[in-house]
């Protein structure tokens, strides 16, 4: 299923609602151009709602990776939230789970920006 993205603005951060996979070429430059789009905005900190993404390729690793890097680079931060097992584990194994700040709830990831500050 190739992956589908929603975007919606919460208080301090953009949420992106993903579902499908993120494997490949394609996926990976339709996610990066959606994130580049967002991050041209007001608001540097992005939310990842993983819940819905069955599976993430090396090629997704690396999106996720850049992802982070750009949004540090235009000052804000992401978020990865309601990770499923598969994801939780790949991060795990390639010890990019220090990396990212991973959430169960929104209110907890929002929450983290506030500390940010």
């Amino acid at each position: 299923m190739p992956l589908e993205i929603t975007s919606s603005d919460e208080k301090k951060a953009t949420l992106l609602q993903m579902r499908g996979t993120i494997v490949g070429p394609d996926d990976r430059e339709s996610f990066q151009a959606k994130i580049q789009e967002l991050l041209e905005g007001a608001n540097p900190n992005l939310i990842l709602d993983l819940g819905g993404v069955t599976y993430v390729d090396s090629a997704g690793i690396g999106a996720l990776v850049a992802t982070s890097n750009l949004a540090t680079r235009k000052g804000g931060g992401i978020r990865l939230l309601h990770l499923t097992k598969r994801i939780h584990d790949v991060l795990q194994i390639t010890r990019l789970s220090s990396v990212f700040g991973i959430y169960d709830s929104l209110q907890k990831a929002l929450d983290s920006f506030e500390s940010q500050d």
